[in-house]
């Protein structure tokens, strides 16, 4: 007997039944319990098998939160399960996210944003994650949609206007692409290297016209990964710092007298680093600015009808309480 079909049987049970019915109506809630750790990832498995759509596990912390998604990938697959993780930065702290942070949850953004437009017909996203994750704030659907660079063979383009965008969404220009959230342009080739792509991008025109899309190796700066009809380019960061000029009058509003005179030194040269569009270490403190209140959480990018599910909520109410 495999996985498989230990996780028909799973679904077949009246139990798991009667759980599928009462999670597809409209605003409901149930408690399964007692349920042992080992027996959650087949019963979710079954879920999603029978659901047909993304689905939300929430755990109390990261570690849970990993070893629930390595649980999962042994009944779905590993594209199908993502992990939402935490930025380790807690509020008010000068420290930027990490570049794994940055990709896996951008990652999670584009697999949902996928599913929502419809332009996959993969099997649907299961998302786990900390409930830190979901307390930090991300970009607004609507405008994930907006600023999502949309290239596809044959379009009319302007290159000049294609690196314009890129660059006012916060991908830094460098002279060759080697890491997620850098481009280069020379000729009529412009690289580029989102957070949701495995290799970095290379797109030539001919013209005003896009000719070809293909993945290249950062190293070698050879084109031998495969060729694209079509890709989606997302933001380089969840956090809209191309909203620099409303961010900038809401922090300039700030009364900074008290401040001793290094510390406001320090405060005068960051904002112009943001007014420049630069990247520097401690970036992330003023996303609130970028903001407009509320914050937008991953919960919007949910299907209205997705299942949460919370994991040992008692103590996800715990950690919760201590990080608000």
């Amino acid at each position: 007997m495999n996985l498989a079909s230990i996780a028909r049987r799973v679904a077949a049970r009246p139990a798991l039944q009667q759980l599928t019915t009462a999670l597809g109506s409209p605003g409901a809630s149930t408690r399964v319990a007692p349920l042992i750790g080992a027996a959650r990832p087949p019963v979710i498995a079954a879920l999603v098998e029978r659901l047909r759509r993304p689905l939300l596990v929430v755990a109390a912390r990261l570690e849970q939160a990993a070893r629930m998604r390595e649980d999962l990938c042994q009944w779905l697959t590993d594209e199908q399960v993502l992990l939402l993780p935490a930025a380790d930065a807690l509020p008010y702290e000068h420290m930027s996210q990490g570049a794994e942070v940055i990709a896996e949850r951008l990652r999670v953004l584009n697999a949902l944003r996928s599913w929502r437009n419809g332009a996959t017909r993969a099997a649907p996203p299961v998302i786990v994650a900390p409930i830190k994750a979901l307390m930090q704030p991300t970009l607004d659907p609507a405008e994930l949609d907006a600023v999502t660079q949309a290239v596809e063979v044959g379009q009319r383009l302007d290159p000049r206007t294609l690196l314009e965008r890129l660059t006012a969404l916060g991908y830094s220009n460098v002279p060759a692409v080697e890491s997620p959230g850098e481009l280069a342009s020379r000729g009529g080739i412009i690289d580029v290297y989102p957070f949701t792509e495995a290799a970095p991008l290379r797109i030539e025109f001919f013209g005003d016209e896009v000719e070809s899309i293909r993945r290249f190796d950062p190293l070698s700066q050879r084109s031998e990964r495969g060729r694209a009809r079509s890709v989606a380019i997302p933001p380089p960061h969840e956090v809209p710092f191309w909203r620099r000029e409303g961010a900038l009058a809401r922090i300039n509003a700030l009364a900074g007298d008290a401040l001793r005179p290094e510390v406001l030194a320090e405060w005068n040269a960051n904002l112009e680093r943001l007014s420049q569009g630069l990247r520097f270490e401690g970036r992330a403190f003023y996303a609130p600015f970028f903001f407009d209140s509320p914050l937008p959480s991953v919960l919007r990018h949910l299907p209205a009808d997705a299942p949460l599910i919370f994991s040992e909520s008692r103590e996800i109410a715990q950690v919760a309480a201590e990080l608000h």
